[in-house]
């Protein structure tokens, strides 16, 4: 399960654990997610910028994009904090970011089975 801060847009969720979350950026009070639209989850580490999980988005229901967390996109991931971007490429070309100069954190906690050893 993903737990996002609605203020600083700051997630977390333990490692290896099924999650998704939904983005529906709106302009002018219209959603802005239509077809032709591609959405870019981009996590990197914090250290060196390095990709460790990408996920590209191209349909959309009611202008929103649900990204999808699979237990073996953060299996085998050191605990710890990241940060994460959500970029939209707009069908005309025009780039948006969601999450501005990627000051976003998305830490992964350790699981139950791991606190357990």
């Amino acid at each position: 399960m993903i737990k996002i801060n609605s203020v600083n847009l700051n997630a977390e969720m333990p490692r290896g654990d099924t999650g998704d979350f939904t983005i529906k950026p709106m302009l002018s009070g219209s959603p802005l997610l239509s077809d032709g639209d591609t959405v870019y989850f981009t996590l990197k580490t914090k250290k060196d910028g390095n990709i460790v999980l990408q996920k590209t988005i191209t349909t959309f229901e009611d202008g929103k994009a649900t990204i999808p967390i699979a237990p073996e996109d953060t299996r085998y991931l050191d605990v710890g904090s990241y940060i994460y971007g959500i970029d939209i490429i707009r069908g005309d070309g025009t780039k948006d970011n969601v999450t501005p100069n990627w000051r976003a954190v998305f830490t992964l906690k350790a699981g139950v089975k791991e606190w357990m050893k």
